[in-house]
């Protein structure tokens, strides 16, 4: 999986012909990319290693020797990989899903005064059991399906998977995801800020 460019991606998204405005309304046509995870941890990582040897290597004879080594590690892996397919969600969605986490574990706050302007001042309060729910009801959104090694399809991922999965997956992987997801949501914000209010691709 390439670096994922939230800027590129958005503008990309938001070209003319490329745009429809009731797949955007139902939070459809959102940005896609697939993360392929590995069961078997260290092929998993030795492919991710070579990867990224690949993408800095120079001569002929280098890449052609990396390629070489990333196709064996790729067959001894093909059993072993499933591919979890993410999906951008809109500001709108995204804001439901913080509210769905707040509903849960409401906002506290503490209050101190402004020792020169005796303005009382509201800061809210961490909430570690909060934000890990709202991890988990973000990336339970995101992903939109998992498909297996045999071709089979898991698309009613629930914030039950995601937790069963957080314990199971390799934490590379688990990373990555999460960093992926998050990076979605960055380019749909961008493409809030290349559009017109009306959806249209600003010139």
């Amino acid at each position: 999986m390439t670096e994922f460019d939230a800027e590129r991606v958005a503008n990309e998204m938001s070209k003319p012909g490329k745009f429809n405005l009731v797949e955007r309304l139902q939070n459809r046509g959102m940005p896609t990319e697939d993360v392929d995870v590995y069961l078997d941890e260290k092929n998993g990582w030795n492919l991710l290693r070579l990867e990224e040897k690949h993408n800095e290597a120079k001569k002929k004879e280098e890449l052609a020797e990396i390629e070489a080594a990333i196709a064996r590690v790729k067959r001894a892996l093909a059993e072993s990989k499933y591919v979890f397919t993410l999906q951008g969600v809109s500001n709108e969605r995204y804001d439901e899903l913080i509210k769905q986490a707040e509903d849960t574990y409401p906002v506290e706050y503490e209050e101190h005064v402004n020792p020169l302007t005796a303005e009382k001042i509201k800061t809210p309060i961490d909430n570690e059991d909060r934000d890990r729910l709202f991890n988990n009801i973000f990336l339970a959104d995101v992903i939109t399906k998992v498909t297996d090694p045999d071709g089979g399809v898991d698309d009613e991922i629930t914030v039950e998977s995601v937790e069963f999965i957080k314990r199971l997956a390799p934490l590379d992987a688990i990373a990555r995801i999460t960093r992926l997801a998050f990076q979605m949501r960055m380019a749909t914000a961008w493409m809030d800020s290349v559009q017109d209010e009306d959806f249209s691709p600003r010139p």
